[in-house]
C-alpha cells in the first residue's frame, strides 16, 4: 500500500493561501501518488492557473479535508480544473473538494471550462469507468462533468454522490459519447443544483447512457432539465424542481428517447413559462415509460400556456398524475392529439379521447386495448379493439350490455296503437276476428291457474350457458370490482387454461383463429363445486 501524500509536504509544498500558484505542487503530488496512490489536500484555498491532469492511475484517490474548506480555484479561463486523458482509467475517487472558477464561465466564451473533463486521443469502447465522486462542489464552471471527445469514449459504472452545482454556464453532467448501450448504468445520488437566473443554461443532464437519478433537487433552472437518447434501463426518482422558468416555446423538461424509463415521485413548480404547449416527460416512438406520482403546479398565476405531464412514447403506463390546484393549466396528457394512443392505462383505467376526435385505425397493435371517449352531450363511450370473423380488426362499442348492439324500440313497429304487421286472417293485428270470438266465449276463470310464488331450485336444469351463482361467487366478484384493482386488458390466450380453483375469477380473451371472432371467458365455481369457463360476451 502506497504512503499517503500530503500536497503541503516536501517536496510538493503547496501553499493554499489563495495567492500562490499551487498548480505544479498539486500536479507533482498526483503523479507521485500514481496508480493506487492517495493524495491529501488539507483545508485551504489552492489557486491554480492550469489543468491538473490525471493519467492512467487506476485506484488513485484525491481527498480534500471537506467540501467547503478545501477549495481549488482556477484563476484562468477556458480550461478544465481536472482532466482524465488516458483510456481505461478506472476506480478513481475524488472527494471533499470545492472546485471553483474565479469568474463565471459560459459555453460561448469558455467552452473548455469543465470542472472534470474526460478526453482521449482515439476512439475506445472501454472508456473510463468505476469512478466515484463524493461530496464535491462545483461553482461557475461551463460544465460540471464533461466528455470532450470527438471519438467514442464511454463513461460507465460511475457514481456521483452528494454533489452541489452552483451557477453552471451550460450543463452540469454531459455524459455523451456515442457508446453502445450495455455498459452498467451511471448513478447520481443526492444531487443539488442552484442556478443563477441570469445564466444561459442548457440541459442540466445531457446524456447518452443508462442511468439512475435518485434524489435530485434543482432550483432556478431554465427550460430542459434532462435529455437522454440511449439507455435500455433508466430510472428517475425523487426529483424536486423549484422556481423553474421556461423561456422557450414548446419546451420539454425531460426528453427520454430510445430507451426504457421508470419515473416516479417528481414534483415540479413552475415560476414562469411562455404562451405555448409544454411537456414534462417527452419520449419518442422508440421509448417506453412507466410513470407514477408526478405533480406539476404553478408558483404564481400563469397567463396563457399549458403543460401536459405525458408526451409521446411508444408505450406508457402512468398513475398518480396531479396538478397543484384546479386553476393550474396542467393536463395529464393531451387527449386530443396522437399522444394518447400509446398510453396504455392511467391509474389502471383506459385513457380518454376528447369528443369530436376519431379513434386510431384498428389494427393488431391495438388488439385488446380500450379507450373511452368523453362525450359532451349524452353518455361517454367505451371502445375495445377486437378481431372479427373476417380477420379484420375493429373498434367495438362495449358501453351497453349488448356489446354495442342495441335493439330497436317498439315504437318503430307501432303506429297509432295498432300493430301494422299483417296476419293470415281477415282481421287487423296479429289476432283474427274469429280467434277473438272464440276466446270471448270462454267463461271467466275457466282455465284459471295460480302460479306458485316460489320454486325449488332442483327443478331448474343447468347447462353451459345457464348456471347458478353462489353467494361466494358474488362476494368474490364484488370484492374484485370494489377493491381488487382495475384490469383494463384481459389475458390474451390461444386456448383456455384448466378450469380449477387457481383460475377462479380469471378473465381471458380467447384469441379467435382464422375466420373466428375473439371471445371473453370467466372461470367460476359451479353448484356441484366443480369449475368451468363461462363465455361473457
Amino acid at each position: 500500500m502506497k504512503q499517503l501524500i500530503n500536497v503541503k509536504d516536501s517536496p510538493y509544498k503547496a501553499v493554499g493561501d489563495g495567492k500562490a500558484d499551487d498548480t505544479k505542487a498539486i500536479q507533482k503530488a498526483i503523479d507521485a501518488a500514481g496508480l493506487g496512490g492517495n493524495v491529501s489536500i488539507p483545508k485551504g484555498n489552492y489557486r491554480i492557473t492550469d489543468t491538473l491532469n490525471i493519467g492512467f492511475y487506476p485506484g488513485l484517490s484525491i481527498d480534500g479535508e471537506n467540501w467547503e474548506g478545501t477549495v481549488i480555484l482556477m484563476d484562468a479561463s477556458n480550461r478544465p480544473i481536472f482532466r482524465f486523458n488516458k483510456q481505461d482509467t478506472h476506480t478513481v475517487t475524488l472527494s471533499n473538494l470545492n472546485l471553483q472558477y474565479k469568474t463565471q464561465q459560459t459555453k460561448d466564451g469558455q467552452p473548455n471550462s469543465s470542472a472534470i473533463e474526460y478526453t482521449n486521443s482515439a476512439s475506445n469502447e472501454s472508456g473510463m469507468y468505476h469512478h466515484i465522486y463524493r461530496k464535491v462542489r462545483v461553482t461557475y464552471a461551463t460544465y460540471g462533468f464533461n466528455i470532450n471527445s470527438k471519438d467514442q469514449l464511454p463513461i460507465w459504472g460511475c457514481k456521483w454522490e452528494d454533489i452541489i452545482m452552483s451557477n453552471i454556464g451550460t450543463t452540469c453532467f454531459r455524459i455523451r459519447s456515442g457508446q453502445p448501450v450495455g455498459k452498467p448504468m451511471n448513478m447520481f445520488e443526492n444531487i443539488k443544483i442552484f442556478q443563477n437566473a441570469k445564466a444561459v443554461s442548457s440541459y442540466a443532464f445531457d446524456m447518452q447512457s443508462e442511468f439512475l437519478i435518485d434524489a435530485l433537487d434543482i432550483e432556478g433552472w431554465k427550460n430542459g432539465i434532462l435529455i437522454n437518447d440511449s439507455g435500455f434501463n433508466c430510472v428517475i426518482r425523487y426529483v424536486h424542481a423549484e422556481h423553474h422558468v421556461i423561456t422557450e416555446d414548446y419546451s420539454s423538461l425531460f426528453i427520454l428517447q430510445d430507451g426504457s424509463y421508470d419515473v416516479s415521485a417528481i414534483d415540479v413548480s413552475i415560476k414562469a413559462w411562455t404562451n405555448s404547449q409544454h411537456t414534462l416527460l417527452q419520449g419518442n416512438p422508440n421509448s417506453t415509460l412507466n410513470a407514477r406520482n408526478i405533480r406539476v403546479h404553478s408558483e404564481d398565476t400563469l397567463v396563457g400556456g399549458n403543460m401536459s405531464i405525458i408526451g409521446t412514447f411508444r408505450k406508457a403506463v402512468v398513475a398518480g398524475l396531479q396538478k397543484g390546484s384546479d386553476s393550474d393549466r396542467v393536463d395529464s396528457y393531451t387527449g386530443y392529439l396522437n399522444y394518447v394512443w400509446n398510453i396504455y392505462s392511467v391509474d389502471g383505467l383506459p385513457p380518454y379521447i376528447e369528443d369530436g376526435y376519431a379513434l386510431p385505425v384498428a389494427s393488431n397493435d391495438y388488439r385488446g386495448r380500450m379507450f373511452y371517449k368523453r362525450v359532451s352531450k349524452g353518455s361517454d363511450l367505451l371502445y375495445l379493439c377486437i378481431k372479427d370473423t373476417n380477420n379484420a380488426f375493429t373498434w367495438k362499442d362495449i358501453t351497453s350490455s349488448g356489446g354495442g348492439v342495441v335493439s330497436p324500440h317498439a315504437s318503430t313497429h307501432i303506429s297509432g296503437g295498432t300493430d301494422t304487421i299483417p296476419n293470415a286472417g281477415s282481421g287487423s293485428g296479429l289476432m283474427t276476428s274469429s280467434d277473438k270470438a272464440k276466446l270471448d266465449k270462454i267463461d271467466q276463470n275457466a282455465n284459471y291457474y295460480v302460479h306458485p310464488d316460489t320454486h325449488p331450485a332442483t327443478i331448474i336444469v343447468e347447462d353451459s350457458k345457464h348456471r347458478f351463482v353462489t353467494d361466494a361467487d358474488k362476494v368474490a366478484w364484488n370484492n374484485a370490482a370494489s377493491g381488487g384493482g382495475t384490469t383494463v386488458k384481459a389475458e390474451q390466450l390461444a386456448t383456455l387454461p384448466a378450469a380449477n380453483a387457481d383460475s377462479r375469477g380469471r378473465i381471458v380473451l380467447l384469441l379467435g383463429a382464422v375466420n373466428t371472432a375473439d371471445a371473453t371467458y370467466v372461470c367460476k365455481k359451479l353448484a356441484d363445486n366443480t369449475y368451468d369457463w363461462k363465455q361473457i360476451d
